[in-house]
Protein backbone atom coordinates (compact mmCIF):
# COMPACT_ATOMS: atom_id res chain seq x y z
CA UNK A 1 0.00 0.00 0.00
CA UNK A 2 1.42 3.24 -1.10
CA UNK A 3 1.87 5.37 2.03
CA UNK A 4 2.36 3.01 4.40
CA UNK A 5 5.46 2.26 6.09
CA UNK A 6 7.99 0.01 5.81
CA UNK A 7 9.95 -0.91 8.95
CA UNK A 8 13.99 -2.27 9.31
CA UNK A 9 14.52 -4.28 11.36
CA UNK A 10 18.22 -4.55 12.75
CA UNK A 11 18.42 -8.27 11.97
CA UNK A 12 19.10 -10.14 8.71
CA UNK A 13 17.63 -13.06 7.40
CA UNK A 14 21.05 -13.95 6.68
CA UNK A 15 23.58 -14.39 10.05
CA UNK A 16 26.18 -11.76 10.01
CA UNK A 17 30.01 -12.43 8.49
CA UNK A 18 32.57 -12.22 10.88
CA UNK A 19 33.63 -8.72 10.72
CA UNK A 20 30.98 -6.97 8.56
CA UNK A 21 28.49 -4.21 9.32
CA UNK A 22 25.51 -3.89 8.16
CA UNK A 23 23.90 -1.31 5.64
CA UNK A 24 20.88 0.22 3.89
CA UNK A 25 21.39 0.82 0.38
CA UNK A 26 19.46 3.28 -1.45
CA UNK A 27 20.14 5.87 -4.86
CA UNK A 28 20.06 9.31 -5.32
CA UNK A 29 19.95 10.42 -8.72
CA UNK A 30 21.24 7.04 -9.94
CA UNK A 31 23.91 6.69 -7.36
CA UNK A 32 24.54 4.03 -5.04
CA UNK A 33 24.64 5.39 -1.10
CA UNK A 34 24.32 3.19 1.95
CA UNK A 35 23.94 3.65 5.64
CA UNK A 36 24.99 1.91 8.76
CA UNK A 37 21.70 0.06 9.54
CA UNK A 38 21.95 0.98 13.62
CA UNK A 39 21.21 4.40 12.35
CA UNK A 40 17.84 4.11 10.59
CA UNK A 41 14.92 3.87 12.87
CA UNK A 42 12.30 3.40 10.14
CA UNK A 43 12.19 3.78 6.40
CA UNK A 44 8.88 4.84 5.33
CA UNK A 45 6.98 6.13 1.56
CA UNK A 46 7.09 9.41 0.40
CA UNK A 47 6.59 12.09 2.50
CA UNK A 48 5.17 15.70 2.17
CA UNK A 49 7.10 18.27 4.27
CA UNK A 50 5.61 20.94 5.83
CA UNK A 51 8.09 23.72 4.44
CA UNK A 52 9.66 26.33 6.82
CA UNK A 53 10.07 29.97 5.87
CA UNK A 54 14.05 30.81 5.11
CA UNK A 55 14.72 27.62 5.68
CA UNK A 56 18.55 26.19 3.88
CA UNK A 57 17.58 24.77 0.62
CA UNK A 58 18.27 21.28 1.49
CA UNK A 59 15.80 21.19 4.28
CA UNK A 60 12.76 19.99 2.51
CA UNK A 61 10.64 20.73 6.03
CA UNK A 62 8.57 18.99 8.57
CA UNK A 63 6.82 15.96 8.88
CA UNK A 64 5.00 14.70 11.67
CA UNK A 65 5.71 11.22 12.22
CA UNK A 66 2.82 9.48 14.89
CA UNK A 67 3.09 13.06 17.03
CA UNK A 68 6.51 13.43 16.32
CA UNK A 69 7.83 16.39 14.07
CA UNK A 70 10.94 15.45 12.60
CA UNK A 71 13.02 17.44 9.58
CA UNK A 72 13.65 16.34 6.30
CA UNK A 73 16.31 16.89 4.10
CA UNK A 74 17.10 16.52 0.69
CA UNK A 75 20.67 14.76 0.03
CA UNK A 76 21.19 15.92 -3.32
CA UNK A 77 20.74 19.22 -2.73
CA UNK A 78 23.76 19.06 0.28
CA UNK A 79 26.10 16.40 -2.01
CA UNK A 80 25.36 18.85 -5.18
CA UNK A 81 23.28 15.96 -7.08
CA UNK A 82 21.14 16.73 -9.70
CA UNK A 83 17.55 17.50 -8.31
CA UNK A 84 14.52 16.04 -10.01
CA UNK A 85 11.03 17.86 -10.34
CA UNK A 86 9.34 14.52 -8.35
CA UNK A 87 9.09 14.06 -4.83
CA UNK A 88 10.99 11.42 -3.62
CA UNK A 89 9.54 8.08 -3.39
CA UNK A 90 10.83 7.18 0.26
CA UNK A 91 12.00 9.03 3.43
CA UNK A 92 14.81 7.24 5.71
CA UNK A 93 14.60 8.38 8.87
CA UNK A 94 17.57 7.91 10.89
CA UNK A 95 18.65 8.64 14.76
CA UNK A 96 21.19 10.83 16.21
CA UNK A 97 21.96 11.35 20.20
CA UNK A 98 18.56 11.29 20.66
CA UNK A 99 16.86 13.29 17.76
CA UNK A 100 15.50 11.95 14.53
CA UNK A 101 15.98 12.95 11.08
CA UNK A 102 14.40 12.42 7.44
CA UNK A 103 16.49 11.40 4.32
CA UNK A 104 14.87 11.75 1.00
CA UNK A 105 16.01 8.91 -0.99
CA UNK A 106 14.94 8.29 -4.87
CA UNK A 107 14.55 4.33 -3.38
CA UNK A 108 15.65 1.90 -1.09
CA UNK A 109 17.32 -0.44 -2.55
CA UNK A 110 18.57 -3.69 -0.31
CA UNK A 111 19.99 -4.34 3.62
CA UNK A 112 23.13 -6.34 3.37
CA UNK A 113 26.24 -7.50 5.16
CA UNK A 114 29.49 -5.47 4.15
CA UNK A 115 32.74 -7.12 4.89
CA UNK A 116 34.94 -4.13 6.46
CA UNK A 117 38.05 -5.90 3.86
CA UNK A 118 35.34 -4.45 1.08
CA UNK A 119 35.87 -0.71 2.52
CA UNK A 120 37.81 1.24 0.87
CA UNK A 121 38.69 5.04 3.05
CA UNK A 122 38.15 7.76 0.42
CA UNK A 123 41.74 9.44 -0.26
CA UNK A 124 42.69 12.61 1.48
CA UNK A 125 41.77 14.49 -1.95
CA UNK A 126 38.48 13.27 -2.00
CA UNK A 127 37.87 13.66 1.57
CA UNK A 128 38.30 17.53 1.45
CA UNK A 129 35.52 17.59 -0.97
CA UNK A 130 32.87 15.00 0.33
CA UNK A 131 33.39 14.78 3.61
CA UNK A 132 30.66 13.45 4.26
CA UNK A 133 32.05 9.94 2.56
CA UNK A 134 33.01 7.54 5.22
CA UNK A 135 34.40 4.99 2.41
CA UNK A 136 33.45 3.03 -0.37
CA UNK A 137 32.32 -0.57 -0.33
CA UNK A 138 32.45 -2.87 -2.78
CA UNK A 139 29.52 -5.27 -3.55
CA UNK A 140 29.57 -8.01 -6.35
CA UNK A 141 30.95 -5.40 -8.97
CA UNK A 142 29.23 -2.33 -7.84
CA UNK A 143 30.28 0.88 -5.69
CA UNK A 144 28.43 2.18 -2.56
CA UNK A 145 28.99 5.67 -1.12
CA UNK A 146 29.08 5.00 2.60
CA UNK A 147 28.08 7.90 4.46
CA UNK A 148 29.83 9.25 7.94
CA UNK A 149 26.25 9.51 10.22
CA UNK A 150 29.06 11.66 12.58
CA UNK A 151 29.97 14.05 9.97
CA UNK A 152 26.48 14.25 8.26
CA UNK A 153 24.49 14.71 11.49
CA UNK A 154 26.52 17.59 13.08
CA UNK A 155 25.67 19.56 9.94
CA UNK A 156 22.07 19.00 10.62
CA UNK A 157 22.02 19.51 14.05
CA UNK A 158 23.90 23.04 13.22
CA UNK A 159 21.64 23.55 10.92
CA UNK A 160 18.27 22.59 12.87
CA UNK A 161 19.60 24.44 16.04
CA UNK A 162 18.29 27.99 17.17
Amino acid sequence: MAGSPLRTTSQAAVPAPGDAIQIVTFFLAGEEYALAITAIREIIGPAVPTRLPHAPGRVLGLINLRGVVIPVFDPKRWFGLEVTAGPALATIIAEWQGGAFGLAVDSVHQVLWLPRDQIDPPSNRFEQRSPYIAGLGKVQGRLLILLDLAALFAEIEDTVSP
